[in-house]
Order: structure tokens, then C-alpha cells, then sequence
């Protein structure tokens, strides 16, 4: 057999480009002139494709899109028990205006919709002087390659560092290719932006609807100022507020300054350690969305949740506005709180703000609902220039509860000037005159009003009391065994490891079986456990890396009490 010749080999090699920068790099032939950081627990890795036994690696790299092309990626560890993180470093480059362009790519593994505080994460630093301040890039979530621009203002010599963390111990991984450096500002014409371009063809809408255009929409006309126009984008741009939650979250965004973050859920059945709603508000079916915050187990300190508008404008010619919402709120033990907070309890307010400063809450909720009610709200709100709307849930039980959301509406004029808020909106009523319609051909007028369902209120226990504590009395010998074969340096120490990750299922077993004994709503949660210690010790006595087989990993208190639902 000949070997092929060279032409037909340059036909069937992709193309790879070349460096041509310091921070350029396809990773095809090493690192370039890219560095591993040395203040991190974990190096990034070249790779090519998954593996068997890592299936959450990108499979082609984006590159070449081939099996053989190569790229950077961070792995959950066997044994993580806290996070890691993983750095990459470019050399010292001159200061300038700079686009920096990179593709990445995240799996969390078998974690699913998994708490903030478990995810796997990518952070991007400009770095002066090897002094590390706030990342000016973060993303938790990804699982195909996507690209990632940011424009970078570097008053000075300086240093760009990719930091990967790894939280997930489900065989998660975080991973980047084709980092790219060029002079100049990104491009940001709005014809290549997510939501387009504004009326004016200059601006980059900031959401549909025009949302972020209301400071170009003054079209001339004649001379003069087109004002059907006008007040039409307006509208488009202000009516963001509205969402059933049935599809996403609409235009509401997750603020950054809190601890927690609201969930987008369905109805789902009752239990002893469940709360929540059986149906959503809008369908009044277990099929509806809603959004939701939970109490954990053991919070100890005020936890709060906040839910954002953009910003917003008035239209319709009025001063104020009409906030229409509905919301439930349930606790398993009402009038217990930690004895930080005494007298205190869960709610749900409402907060109207121009400048970001939140100020005096427009409404407050704190009524306890019978199974699953669903109250509805309605508050006049000031709306002269731009303000947003800002729902925050704040948490101080720590036993089971929820505040959860849906139906947000906001029309125009106050509150006490509707009769039925559907006659100022955007769309007007439906034929029934009290149903709001969706669309201008009347989307959402099928469905009349539902009857609400409602469950009876469950009992407290002995068992549900208690439970709480004696899984965080667990939790914590775990902790603190781990933690001292960590500070002694025995991180391969399998059999230790195994034998902590037994004890702490044992104790999570014998709690439920000497508490819950006599409670036939706590049957099959125990098999559950009993199951999970016998795999526990089978793994363990698999070899080296038997802790992570199966769904054997270790799971918090919060994990293993939501096991109950």
C-alpha cells in the first residue's frame, strides 16, 4: 500500500489557525504562550474528546470539530468535598483597548437544575501587577461550545486569567478552546446583537420588544414628532414586567446582591416535607410554572431572594401604575424562628426603585396559606421616568416552607381606576371582560378563570421536628472527619474516605428508623436510605475509586431531606 500523497492530505486536515498573538491559542499543539497558574488546587488539562468514564467532556473540541482536535478542560475530582479551581494565565501584555474572544463549554453532570452553590463555574480576571480583583466575566452553565466576548480597557501592562471551579462531584467539567486577543473594541454592531438593532438602526435592543430603546424612539415626522409611533415602541419597551412563568422567566432577572435565587418549578404533589403549591395560578393545573423559594433545612441566617425588572418607563399618560401579581406562602411550623430573628417570619415584599437603593417596600406578604391557595395582589406603584420593580422573598424559618410567584401583570394608571385590570392593558379584555388577553388576537382567552385547589394543611410530628437537627448533627461529624484527613494530608486515602461516606449514611438511616418508626410516610424514604447504605458499602469495596460509582455520592442534609418530596 502507498501512502497517501501530500495533497491529499493537506484535503482532508481541517483548518487550524495559526498564533499570532500572546494570548492566541487553539490548544491543537500545546499551551502556546499561555501558563498553568500556581495559586489553585487543580491544572487544566489538554484533552482530546470524552472518555469512558468522564462522558461530561466535550466530545469534538470546537476548533476542528473532530474527535482528535484538542482543548482546555477542568474535571470534578473523584473526592472534591470542597471547591477547586483551576487557572491559566497569558503572559504581561502591553494595556489598550482590547476584544477578547474564547469558546466554552460546561457540564454538571448528574446534577441537574442543581443549586447555585453546587454548580461548576467559569471566571475570566484582568489581572494588574499578579494583583487579582473581580472577575469581569462569569458564567455557571453551558453545555454546548459557545462563544464569549468581552471588551477589555487596560489602563496599563496586564495579564488575563481564566479560572475554572469545579463544585459538582457528579463528574462535571468545565472546558475552553480558541482563545483569541484582538486590538480594539469588540464588535458591537447591533445588526450581529442577540435582540437586533432599536428603531434608530444604531442601538442594540436590550431585550424583545425593543426593551432599552425608550431613548431613541423620538422619530421625526414632518417636522415634527411622530407620536402614534411613539407611544407604540413605548409600550413595547414597558411591558416587559409581564410573565405567567410558563415558558421562562420573561424579562425578570435574578439580582446579584442576595444569597438565593427563585426556581422555576411545576405543581407537584404535597408531602410532609413539601409546601409548595399543587398548581400553578395561571393553568390551575399541576402542568403550570410558577417560581418558587424554598427554606433550607438549617439556614441560621437571613437568606433572601430577589427578582428584578430591566428598567422600565410609564406610558398611557399616567403617573402611576397598577401591579398585579399572586403569590402563596406556607410554613411547616409557623411562629418558629431561630432565636436570631425573634417574632420574625418569611415575606414577601415588593419594592419600586429609580436608582437601585430598594428603600421602603410598597407591600409586604407574610400570610400563612392553607395547602395550596394562591393569593392575589394588587399595588399601585409610582412610575414617573425609569425605576424597575424588584420582588424580594426573605427567609428566616428553618423549617420546610416557600414564598412562590406568578401572574406578574403591570398596567397603566392606579390600581383603585380598574375595575378589572385587563381594560388598561395592552391588549385589552377578553370577551368574559375580566380575563386579560395576551396578544392582539387574543391569545389567552380560552381559559376562564379556575377554581382554586386546595389541600389540607399537613401535621407536625415528632419525626418532622427533629429530623432537621439530627441530619445536620451528621452532616457535621462527616465534615469534620474529612476535613482532618484533608489538613493531614491523606487525600488518596480511599478506605477512610469510604469508611466517613458509611458512617454518615448510617446516621441519616438510623435517625429515620428511630424517629420516624411509627410514621408510614416515612416507608419508603427509608428503604431509600437503607438502599443507599448497602450500595455505600458495596462501592467502597470496589477499589480505589468505588465512592464515585453509581449514585452513591455524598449528599448534604438539604439533598437528602428533599429526597422526601
Amino acid at each position: 500500500m502507498f501512502p497517501l500523497p501530500v495533497f491529499a492530505l493537506l484535503l482532508v486536515l481541517p483548518t487550524i489557525p495559526a498564533q499570532q498573538g500572546p494570548a492566541d491559542c487553539t490548544f491543537e499543539t500545546g499551551l502556546c504562550s499561555l501558563s498553568q497558574g500556581t495559586d489553585d488546587e487543580l491544572d487544566w488539562e489538554r484533552r482530546q474528546g470524552a472518555t469512558k468514564f468522564y462522558k461530561t467532556l466535550p466530545s469534538r473540541d470546537h476548533t476542528t470539530g473532530t474527535l482528535s482536535g484538542h482543548y482546555l478542560a477542568v474535571r470534578s475530582p473523584v473526592l472534591p468535598l470542597y471547591a477547586r479551581t483551576a487557572r491559566l494565565e497569558t503572559p504581561v501584555m502591553p494595556g489598550g483597548r482590547k476584544c477578547l474572544t474564547f469558546y466554552y463549554r460546561m457540564d454538571a453532570g448528574f446534577m441537574g437544575d442543581a443549586d447555585r452553590n453546587t454548580m461548576n463555574g467559569l471566571n475570566v480576571y484582568v489581572m494588574y501587577e499578579n494583583v487579582l480583583g473581580d472577575p469581569v466575566w462569569s458564567i455557571m452553565d453551558g453545555d454546548l461550545w459557545t462563544r464569549a466576548q468581552i471588551t477589555i480597557a487596560a489602563p496599563r501592562d496586564f495579564q488575563i486569567l481564566f479560572e475554572g471551579t469545579v463544585k459538582s462531584q457528579f463528574e462535571g467539567s468545565v472546558a475552553i478552546d480558541d482563545i483569541s486577543l484582538a486590538e480594539g473594541a469588540c464588535d458591537e454592531d447591533c445588526k450581529n446583537s442577540f435582540y437586533g438593532c432599536c428603531p434608530d438602526e444604531v442601538t442594540a435592543a436590550a431585550g424583545p420588544n425593543y426593551q432599552g430603546c425608550r431613548q431613541t424612539l423620538a422619530l421625526e415626522a414632518d417636522g415634527g414628532l411622530d407620536q402614534a409611533r411613539f407611544e407604540e415602541l413605548y409600550v413595547r419597551s414597558s411591558d416587559s414586567a409581564d410573565c405567567d412563568f410558563e415558558t421562562d422567566l420573561c424579562e425578570w432577572l435574578q439580582a446579584g446582591d442576595n444569597n438565593m435565587d427563585f426556581t422555576r418549578v411545576r405543581g407537584q404533589a404535597r408531602t410532609l416535607q413539601n409546601t409548595l403549591p399543587v398548581a400553578d395560578h395561571t393553568t390551575g393545573t399541576g402542568s403550570g410554572w410558577y417560581l418558587t423559594v424554598e427554606s433550607p433545612i438549617e439556614p441560621f441566617y437571613a437568606q433572601a431572594a430577589r427578582l428584578s425588572t430591566r428598567r422600565l418607563g410609564a406610558w398611557g399618560g399616567e403617573g402611576e401604575m397598577c401591579l398585579s401579581f399572586s403569590y402563596h406562602m406556607s410554613e411547616k411550623i409557623p411562629g418558629y424562628f431561630p432565636e436570631k430573628f425573634p417574632g420574625s417570619t418569611n415575606a414577601l415584599s415588593v419594592y419600586v426603585t429609580p436608582d437601585g437603593e430598594l428603600g421602603e417596600p410598597l407591600f409586604t406578604g407574610s400570610d400563612i396559606m392553607e395547602g395550596g391557595d394562591w393569593r392575589e395582589v394588587r399595588v399601585t406603584i409610582p412610575a414617573e421616568g425609569e425605576f424597575r420593580i424588584v420582588f424580594e422573598a426573605l427567609i428566616l424559618s428553618q423549617y420546610t416552607g416557600d414564598i412562590s410567584l406568578d401572574d406578574v401583570m403591570l398596567d397603566a394608571g392606579p390600581c383603585e381606576d380598574l375595575v378589572h385590570p385587563c381594560q388598561k392593558s395592552r391588549f385589552g379584555c377578553c370577551s368574559d371582560g375580566r380575563t386579560r388577553a395576551r396578544g392582539p388576537s387574543g391569545e389567552g382567552c380560552q381559559r376562564l378563570q379556575t377554581e382554586v385547589r386546595t389541600v389540607p394543611k399537613v401535621t407536625v410530628s415528632d419525626c418532622t421536628l427533629e429530623l432537621g437537627d439530627r441530619f445536620g448533627a451528621c452532616w457535621k461529624t462527616y465534615q469534620s472527619t474529612t476535613y482532618a484527613l484533608r489538613k493531614s494530608g491523606k487525600m488518596s486515602d480511599v478506605p477512610a474516605f469510604c469508611a466517613a461516606h458509611k458512617t454518615l449514611y448510617t446516621c441519616y438511616y438510623d435517625n429515620v428508623d428511630s424517629l420516624c418508626a411509627d410514621d408510614p410516610d416515612f416507608g419508603n424514604f427509608k428503604a431509600k436510605l437503607r438502599d443507599d447504605v448497602g450500595g455505600v458499602n458495596r462501592n467502597c469495596r470496589l477499589g480505589r475509586n468505588g465512592v464515585r460509582r453509581g449514585r452513591r455520592a455524598v449528599q448534604t442534609p438539604e439533598e437528602v431531606m428533599r429526597m422526601l418530596r
